[in-house]
């Protein structure tokens, strides 16, 4: 049996250079001839090299050889995915919203979520993945039916308690499968963490440019056809089922199959724009730290969520970076000192999150804040550690990734609706609920409703009515956020209604349509 690398790369061409060598009737070699002759060796692969640019067929041949190698690879991935891309292609054009086709759509989408696990990591090992799918396909019942139908209450627990909890723990599970599947990839392909990003960004982003060119090439062309021979329609459709068939597989060839070398522009790109603008940014982090210590100040609520991000763009940033090999470069070498120098960053980050945790307790953001800032730190011992010991270790990151997942949403007292729960139960049992607060008061107390209603849902709302009369309750939602009078208000309704009394009416017509109340004074 071929291997998984072995299906993913195509047949190579080389034009390696031949020495050839002629000899004389002495036994001398002569080097004019041999001169010569590797001048017309020359000659011969520069003229290959012109014909296999005149000749666009076999490279669409290569492409689908590599299209049929990824099929080979991960057949019950791909092979679902097709199917439910064409089920969806057939609804969209149809408007068929029966149940039947959109329940098997979506099982179809799930077995393909849990499939690229099992053909990744155990291609070798077919008991093994024969009997991880038969495992798969509860969970994809079940994923199935939770996105189609209403969970109902069971066992005196509301429905949306079990959807929540169901659904949190399919986050889990799949971030799980995903994150271990690239890890293995890398592995697999035996490339350092840093290249296998820079790689697989850098032909995920040819791909995708590829595809948006040939999707909207298809477009225009169907387009044109309808308006002038026949009106087909079909445009949606096609492009649904092109996705499914052509951009995901190639997607998935992006970050399973060997890679090639990134071209000089992209190289260019990263080292000489992108580096210096992150650069720059951490400069001016480092004069607000220094102009926080100057004052005496304390860090403004906006510092937290913006080295978030500036270290979501940075870790990819000096990883693609650090993914050239470009050794001798200095902005290779400045890139190997970029995570050392974000560790300030970083305590600046949990200083001023520590701040707003204390003051307020935690929110959504301040937890997965909180989530983020373990994360960082983690890498940075993954990277330390990978420099003294020369082993790849950041690559561990991704194994990291599955436990933080699993801890903030799924394991009980730590994950983010418990912490929540009990933060923002402390923080409300410092007032007492009357029409005697004062304007600050009522806003804060506003404010920890909404998180309970907003935030937490079905379980926040189910706690306050335990805690609560009904009276306090409603003073609570009656507060409003006094400082502020002109508002607009955007309300998102969506119904699911199975039967519907139309006997007094004579025609019923489905729209859409978006409700949007503005000017909403406080």
């Amino acid at each position: 049996m071929a291997s998984v690398d072995e299906e993913l790369t195509g047949p190579e061409i080389t034009n390696d250079p031949v020495t050839v060598q002629t000899v004389s009737a002495a036994g001398e070699t002569d080097p004019e001839a041999e001169t010569a002759v590797s001048a017309k060796a020359e000659s011969s692969v520069n003229e290959s090299e012109v014909r296999n640019r005149l000749r666009p067929l076999d490279r669409i041949k290569t492409g689908m050889s590599m299209l049929a190698g990824i099929f080979r690879a991960y057949p019950v991935t791909l092979g679902a995915l097709v199917l439910a891309s064409l089920l969806a292609a057939i609804i969209f054009e149809t408007d068929d919203h029966s149940m039947l086709l959109t329940r098997i759509a979506c099982f179809l989408a799930a077995m393909a979520g849990q499939a690229v696990f099992l053909e990744e990591c155990f291609k070798d090992k077919r008991k093994i993945r024969i009997s991880g799918y038969i495992l798969s396909i509860p969970f994809a019942v079940l994923y199935s039916y939770m996105t189609t139908e209403t969970i109902k209450s069971h066992f005196g627990i509301p429905g949306e308690i079990i959807e929540d909890v169901i659904g949190r723990f399919y986050i889990t599970y799949a971030a799980g499968l995903w994150l271990a599947a690239i890890y293995h990839m890398c592995r697999r392909l035996k490339y350092r963490f840093e290249e296998y990003c820079q790689k697989t960004f850098t032909s995920v982003i040819k791909t995708s440019i590829i595809y948006g060119l040939f999707a909207a090439g298809i477009a225009v062309i169907m387009f044109i056809f309808n308006e002038l021979i026949y009106d087909a329609g079909m445009i949606g459709g096609v492009e649904i089922f092109l996705a499914g068939g052509i951009y995901a597989p190639a997607l998935l060839f992006s970050f399973a199959g060997k890679k090639e070398k990134s071209g000089r522009f992209g190289r260019i790109c990263i080292l000489y724009a992108l580096e210096p603008m992150l650069i720059i940014a951490m400069a001016i982090i480092y004069l607000y730290m220094f102009k926080i210590f100057a004052a005496s100040g304390s860090p403004s609520n906006s510092v937290f969520s913006i080295i978030s991000f500036l270290f979501l763009a940075g870790v990819l940033i000096w990883t693609l970076a650090l993914g050239t090999d470009e050794r001798t470069n200095a902005m290779y070498k400045i890139a190997m000192i970029l995570p050392y120098a974000f560790i300030p960053c970083i305590a600046l980050q949990a200083w001023s999150v520590t701040l707003r945790i204390s003051q307020y307790g935690y929110t959504m953001s301040r937890y997965f804040g909180v989530a983020l800032i373990i994360t960082e730190i983690i890498y940075m011992i993954l990277y330390i550690l990978s420099k003294i010991t020369g082993r790849d270790m950041v690559s561990y990151i991704l194994l990291t990734g599955i436990v933080i997942c699993a801890a903030a949403v799924l394991i009980p007292w730590i994950n983010y609706e418990d912490t929540i729960i009990r933060s923002q139960l402390k923080q409300l049992e410092k007032y007492t609920i009357s029409e005697d607060l004062d304007r600050h008061e009522r806003n804060a107390v506003r404010s920890i409703y909404d998180i309970f209603q907003y935030d937490l849902g079905c379980r926040g709302m189910e706690i306050l009515k335990k805690r609560y009369s009904a009276e306090e309750l409603d003073i609570m939602s009656r507060y409003t956020y006094a400082d502020y009078e002109d508002r607009t208000k955007y309300v998102d309704i969506e119904a699911d209604a199975k039967n519907i009394d139309v006997s007094n009416y004579l025609t019923m017509t489905r729209v859409e349509g978006r409700i949007a109340d503005e000017a909403d004074s406080a």
